[in-house]
């Protein structure tokens, strides 16, 4: 305890004369317990920023200390007995200083920014009865000290970012009322025995921690307990009993749990007494059996909530006997049979909500009665029978899913009379008729969504469908059978998120006011219809959009590039149109771009070489279009191979058979040239096995040789499939315009059914592989689909079978035997023993320094998941290296 003479110098250096104390007693004017508590609310005040100056301003030596702002003194003594600053922007720590107010009885600072620790020394306030800390930062376990406030009555630290496991020391505040200590990030059990000695605990809120274990069975025994709230942690195992016979309980609270499971006290009544609740939440968890009969004589029941759990057995009738009810949540829980009509009886209900649950039956026309209700949710069900006209009466109701079930004929055109409608989807039905309803809607003015997808809708979309409300944000009229044309008067809804209108029958054009007034669209899908024409320039005033979806219609012309104005678009599909012209070089700078999909147009001419502004592109499919790739990449990529393969070659073997070169014989003669069936018969010995040099998706490749002695590559397409027929032309161009030294050149076709290439020994298998490899960056768009590394994956294969002699498809590979398996389980002690027979063994020791890189960037190119192979700039940095390690160590031998 400080001196009076030294309090009187803090004050003095505090800039406060010693006025500011008003006591009377002794020879100095101030005592020294009121010098002390002044001291400490100085001290405290000196740990805050206090932004606001709200303290600074206050807090002054020219009143007494028990005037400032906050502070409260007893009457018969100059003694701090309450801080009460809440709500003010304080900003700092919690002084410890704060624990020698030693007759401070209340401490209020919620919501005033404070972070840091809870002191330990507030653990001395022996006088304290009221601990408010809500709605902060602080952190750091919860001291254990604080046990020690034995008189505490009131303890509130809710939404703080306190960690760590609850004080078992907690057991001591034996007069506590009030316990808070939700929105922290507490962990482990809840203390067996933290309740034994709070008979006077009426509040118990521990919501949104991590608390684990199970629920203490001591809860069940707090008689005076009014308001207990568990919700969103991590309890598990059944809840006590005793909790579910609680004569004073009001409010339970055990959503969001997950594991809690088992019965709710068994099946009597006698295991249930809860005489005085009014809201039980015990939704998202496990539990199980029949809702308790014993819930009956909950006469003041107004909010029941069971969502997301097992229960099983028939909608109880006894609830419509309940008069109090405002909300029964029953819905995704395995209840059987149909709704009682008894809940028409419920003429306070606000909510109801019994969707997937498996019910079945009618809807029962006796829930006219609830006449004030809000919300009706009764979708993912199995009800029959036509569609309830009822609702259209119920002039209160606001949000309406009858979605997924089995209702039949038509909506009455009378649905939105009231008015009242913000959400209506009727949605995965079987209704039928057209969709004048629509009209009547036109009535609800704050209505946000609507969807009538996946029924069987007859006839146009009404223009007055545009004079439905400004706040339409949805409109999902998919899988139905409306005709006629997109009316212009959709693009009223100005304020529309999602519009989608696939799969229908729509003959129309994209009007091109639906570009340049609904400037907030995020999703449009007007898919798999008859839309024709171009898509409109103005698609580049969608800033918003995300998602494009116009397949599988009869769109023609060219892309417009203003879509590469689109930066937030995410998924783009224009398949299965009659789109031509070249593809915007912007469509490949949409950086947020997931999905592209254009294939099967007519679109032509080069994909750009650089996409590498797509940074999150997962699939691009450009096939069946009249596209050609050749990128940087793969011809350097493949040059590196190449050389590196042949100077192996060289050194290990040094004399090869001679064959007649291309230029020997003249290879102008045979630009253009179409040879007959009959030339390529003869070249190849009538296709014989014998010359058989690989196989293909669609096709095999043979060597061949000319009657002018010219050894030729054969790769004849097998036309019974399809894809085989559709590719032939795409291909040809592709190829034709393929021009690299490292890449095999093609000479000329055989009708419409081979292709025919320049052949040499010295690459007949790197002739095979490339045909059987480099067709997927070939093909980008022809018939193949790609992500960012499917070039890598081929590229590994190649190498593995252009090393092994081993073809992915060899009959070796059985069950789950793989080519790479077989590499890696060689790699890298065994490599001597895959190595390609026909490959000439080198007599020294570089030929074994040479193949463990190599098939090491083989393994790792090919591994199953994408993001885990190398990228092909590691790729070309490796290969040029052992290229470089190759050629020095040749020429020192």
């Amino acid at each position: 305890m400080a001196t009076p003479i030294a309090t009187l110098l803090l004050l003095l250096a505090l800039g406060l004369p010693p006025s500011s104390v008003s006591a009377s007693t002794g020879s100095s004017g101030i005592t020294r317990s009121a010098a002390a508590d002044v001291a400490a609310l100085l001290a405290f005040k000196a740990q805050l920023s206090d932004p606001l100056g709200i303290l600074h301003a206050n807090w002054t030596g020219n009143t007494s200390f028990c005037s400032w702002l906050g502070v409260s003194c007893s009457h018969h003594r100059m003694r701090v007995t309450a801080l009460v600053l809440n709500d003010v922007s304080l900003h700092g720590i919690i002084s410890p200083h704060l624990g020698n107010l030693s007759f401070l009885s209340m401490l209020n600072l919620t919501r005033t920014d404070l972070r840091g620790s809870i002191p330990p020394e507030l653990g001395g306030l022996r006088r304290h009865r009221f601990l408010a800390l809500g709605n902060n930062t602080l952190s750091g376990a919860i001291p254990s000290t604080l046990g020690n406030l034995t008189r505490l009555e009131f303890m509130d630290l809710w939404q703080n970012n306190f960690s760590g496991q609850i004080p078992q020391e907690l057991q001591n505040l034996r007069n506590l009322k009030h316990l808070d200590l939700h929105k922290n990030y507490l962990t482990g059990p809840i203390p067996d025995d933290l309740f034994d000695n709070s008979s006077f605990l009426t509040s118990l809120n521990f919501a949104n921690n991590s608390l684990s274990g199970a629920i203490p069975h001591s809860i069940g025994y707090l008689s005076m307990l009014q308001l207990l709230v568990l919700q969103f942690n991590h309890f598990s195992s059944p809840v006590p009993p005793s909790i579910f016979n609680m004569s004073s309980l009001r409010y339970m609270y055990l959503l969001g749990n997950y594991d809690l499971n088992g019965t709710i006290s068994g099946s009597s009544n006698n295991s249930f007494s809860l005489p005085m609740l009014e809201v039980l939440s015990l939704g998202e968890n496990s539990f199980s059996g029949e809702i308790p009969l014993g819930l009956s004589q909950c006469r003041y029941l107004r909010a029941l909530s069971l969502t997301i759990n097992l229960f099983e057995g028939p909608v109880p009738a006894w609830l419509g006997e309940m008069p109090n009810l405002l909300l029964i949540f029953l819905d995704h829980n395995k209840f059987v049979g149909p709704i009682p009509g008894a809940l028409g009886n419920l003429t306070n209900l606000l909510s109801l909500d019994l969707s997937s649950c498996n019910l079945t039956g009618q809807i029962p026309p006796e829930l006219s009665g609830v006449t004030q209700i809000n919300e009706l949710y009764l979708h993912d069900n199995q009800f029959t029978g036509c569609f309830p006209a009822f609702v259209a009466n119920l002039s209160q109701l606001s949000h309406l899913a009858l979605a997924n079930n089995m209702l039949t004929r038509v909506v009455p055109t009378s649905l939105g009379n009231a008015g009242a409608f913000v959400v209506l989807s009727v949605a995965g039905n079987q209704l039928h008729g057209n969709i004048n309803f629509l009209a009547a809607l036109s009535n609800c003015r704050q209505l946000s969504a609507l969807s009538v997808s996946s029924n069987h809708f007859t006839g146009g979309i009404p223009e007055y469908v545009g004079n439905l409300s400004s706040q339409l944000q949805y409109f999902l009229a998919t899988q139905n059978m409306l005709t006629g044309v997109i009316p212009g008067a959709l693009s009223n809804l100005s304020n529309h998120n999602v519009l989608d209108l696939s799969e229908n029958r729509l003959r129309s054009r994209i009007p091109e006011s639906m570009m340049t007034m609904m400037n907030k669209l995020v999703t449009l899908d007007l898919s798999t219809n008859g839309i024709f024409g171009p898509i409109p320039d103005q698609i580049s005033m969608q800033s918003n959009l995300q998602a494009l979806v116009l397949d599988s219609n009869s769109l023609t012309q060219a892309i417009p590039s203003g879509i590469g104005n689109l930066t937030k678009l995410q998924y783009l599909n224009i398949s299965l149109n009659n789109m031509s012209s070249t593809i915007p070089a912007s469509v490949f700078q949409l950086e947020n771009l997931l999905t592209l999909d254009l294939s099967q147009n007519s679109l032509e001419g080069e994909i750009p070489t650089d996409v590498s502004q797509l940074k999150q592109v997962g699939a691009i499919d450009l096939s069946a279009n009249l596209l050609f790739l050749l990128p940087t990449v793969i011809i350097v990529v493949g040059a590196v191979i190449l050389g590196l393969y042949m100077m192996i070659r060289k050194n290990v073997k040094k004399q090869e058979q001679r064959v007649i070169s291309p230029d020997n014989v003249g290879i102008g003669t045979l630009n253009h040239r179409i040879f007959s069936y009959h030339e390529i018969i003869r070249a190849t010995d009538n296709f014989s096995d014998a010359n058989l040099l690989g196989s293909g998706s669609f096709g095999k490749v043979y060597k061949g040789q000319l009657s002018n002695g010219m050894v030729i590559a054969i790769k004849g397409l097998n036309m019974q499939l399809e894809q085989a027929v559709k590719s032939f032309d795409s291909e040809c161009r592709v190829l034709r315009m393929a021009r690299h030294r490292n890449l095999i050149r093609v000479l000329s076709t055989c009708t419409s059914t081979c292709f025919i290439y320049y052949f040499s020994t010295s690459f007949t298998t790197i002739a095979n592989s490339l045909l059987l490899y480099f067709k997927i960056p070939l093909e980008y768009g022809s018939v193949g689909r790609a992500s960012r590394r499917s070039d890598t994956f081929s590229y590994g294969i190649m190498l593995l079978e252009l090393f092994t002699g081993k073809k992915p498809t060899d009959p070796m590979f059985v069950g789950e035997l793989t080519l790479r398996k077989w590499v890696h389980q060689a790699f890298p002690t065994n490599l001597i023993g895959i190595v390609d027979d026909q490959l000439p063994q080198d007599s020294n020791n570089s030929w074994n320094d040479f193949l463990e890189p190599i098939f090491k960037i083989g393994l790792l190119c090919s591994y199953d998941m994408p993001e885990q192979r190398m990228t092909m700039t590691d790729v070309v940095v490796r290969l040029t290296k052992i290229k470089k390690d190759y050629i020095a160590c040749t020429e020192t031998v």
